[in-house]
């Protein structure tokens, strides 16, 4: 009974992070070629646009909550451990949170500078697969630091097992 809190709490925390990268992964994999290949510049722009306001949306909910529960996360395994953390758990959890303060960074910039009206090619995604309104901005770098972070969880959770 007394692991039902911190379970729960991980899984909401774990489902936050799933939609989250979830989300990015299916705007760049599949949103983002459809609208390139089958609908004409102009509306697959206006179409791209939409869906990120929307996206922009879920995460900066999604934020507030994998930080929240990150937090509770880390008193559970605190607890567990006996109220100490050896020096690589706390390396990799480092890690982590700056790899989530990288993230944090790309949603406010999207979120105070980018507009619809003005899309914008990041200087970090320089392939031209993709035409700037089709695609977020940042949107590879979001991807792959997901991914990072999501590797840092996975190692901290095998850590205290």
């Amino acid at each position: 009974m007394t692991e039902i809190i911190p379970s729960l709490n991980h899984w909401i925390h774990l489902m936050s992070a799933i939609i989250w990268i979830g989300g990015a992964m299916f705007l760049g994999m599949a949103v983002s070629p459809v609208l390139r290949k089958h609908v004409a510049p102009d509306l697959a722009g206006k179409l791209a646009a939409g869906m990120y306001k929307k996206y922009q949306r879920v995460v900066g909910v999604l934020f507030i909550v994998i930080l929240f529960t990150g937090g509770i996360n880390l008193h559970f395994v605190r607890i567990r451990l006996g109220g100490t953390f050896d020096q690589f758990y706390i390396t990799i959890l480092a890690i982590k949170l700056v790899l989530v303060m990288v993230l944090m960074t790309l949603f406010l910039y999207n979120a105070l500078f980018w507009s619809p009206a003005t899309p914008d090619k990041s200087p970090s995604d320089d392939e031209d697969a993709d035409p700037p309104d089709t695609r977020f901005p940042f949107q590879r770098t979001t991807i792959w630091t997901g991914m990072l972070v999501v590797l840092m969880a996975a190692i901290l959770k095998h850590l205290h097992l």
